[in-house]
């Protein structure tokens, strides 16, 4: 029995690993939409999102009868779409990543970087924040969305990205730190 999923899941997953098509129909209704947002925010490409989120879906309608519900049926298609979308866009490396040396941002303390992230957000800091988020490498946009604005938790955001709690939490807070080089860049060019 699939404990981690509603019982509606668990019936239609069934179904559709018997060859039920009718049922796969149903969970790509129920879950495209989330999915299509989950791969724009890593590939930022309208026909590009729809082609990842198209290859997932029959990915996931192919390794369908092996799924062993270690996981909810969401996450485990949020795994096969974000590698998906990871591979595809890193195949067109997007001209928006912008690799920041790391010796720039491990010169900022923690104590200043979370002053930063804490402190009331303005307009200003908020599209520095927003060009920053755009310069990050897919990967790293992909957990900034979960957390953040999805808001996951950071084991289901390790779930979904196929790491430890700790790797991610760990990845996160790298990113936050290189978000902080970012916006200094930032406020250096204007």
């Amino acid at each position: 029995m699939c404990m981690k999923m509603t019982d509606d899941d668990t019936l239609l997953v069934r179904r559709a690993a018997a060859g039920d098509d009718r049922a796969y129909g149903e969970l790509v209704e129920r879950y495209s939409r989330q999915l299509f947002a989950l791969v724009w925010r890593i590939s930022g490409r309208r026909e590009e999102t729809e082609e990842i989120v198209q290859d997932a879906l029959l990915k996931a309608w192919r390794a369908l009868p092996g799924f062993d519900c270690r996981s909810s049926f969401s996450t485990w298609l949020w795994r096969i779409a974000v590698n998906t979308a990871i591979t595809a866009v890193r195949s067109h490396k997007s001209q928006r990543e912008h690799s920041v040396d790391e010796r720039l941002w491990s010169t900022f303390s923690d104590s200043e970087v979370d002053d930063f992230f804490d402190s009331e957000a303005d307009e200003a800091r908020v599209a520095a924040l927003s060009a920053a988020i755009g310069r990050l490498e897919c990967d790293e946009r992909l957990l900034v969305h979960l957390f953040y604005f999805e808001r996951h938790s950071m084991a289901e955001c390790a779930g979904i990205m196929d790491v430890s709690e700790g790797n991610a939490k760990v990845k996160l807070h790298r990113i936050r730190k290189k978000l902080y080089a970012l916006i200094k860049l930032y406020d250096d060019e204007r």
